[in-house]
């Protein structure tokens, strides 16, 4: 998004001029996988040159639909309803993951006599991939009850405040005189 809005109107000379990145973030990535068997954020590796692999890839995917969706005029799979229905709820998605998944991780370290991220067949995929199944429908359900019960409440209460472009502009000129 950050791309976009720098490098402005022209997406399409923006992924060009950056797309020598993108091979080596996505060998680097499967590299790093196959090193560590997995991409598991306990390692040095994966946090900081995964991760970093991985918002590379994830830029060019995301920009690569945006423009196609644009460049033919009709609703791409970034208008898809699932997706909007998604970033209504990603604040906070974002918010209750990490406690949902701790406590997922601690209730599976329970129930079972190994430890849950303990490899099967020298592999976490299959750990992940049940974590992702249990972790992101409760997360989703959580966000949608904060939503309806706590945040729309707020959002309602932008048409008591007014705001407009101009008066933004204002206040950041009488902020930079100021300081």
């Amino acid at each position: 998004g950050a791309m976009l809005l720098k490098y402005g109107s022209d997406h399409r000379g923006t992924l060009k001029k950056f797309a020598y990145l993108l091979p080596p973030a996505i060998l680097l990535l499967l590299g790093i996988a196959v090193y560590e068997k997995g991409l598991w954020d306990e390692s040095e590796l994966v946090t900081t040159i995964g991760f970093t692999a991985i918002q590379i890839v994830a830029v060019f995917l995301v920009m690569q639909a945006y423009i196609r969706s644009a460049e033919e005029k009709r609703n791409g799979i970034l208008d898809a309803a699932w997706l909007r229905m998604l970033g209504k709820y990603s604040y906070a998605m974002y918010v209750f993951h990490w406690p949902v998944a701790h406590g997922a991780e601690v209730l599976m370290d329970k129930l079972m006599d190994v430890p849950v991220a303990a490899p099967i067949g020298g592999t976490t995929v299959g750990y992940t991939l049940g974590m992702f199944l249990v972790v992101v429908p409760i997360t989703l359900v959580i966000a949608m009850l904060s939503w309806n019960l706590y945040e729309k409440h707020f959002v309602r209460m932008k048409r008591f405040f007014k705001y407009s472009h101009t008066d933004v502009v204002k206040a950041e000129k009488a902020n930079a005189t100021t300081t």
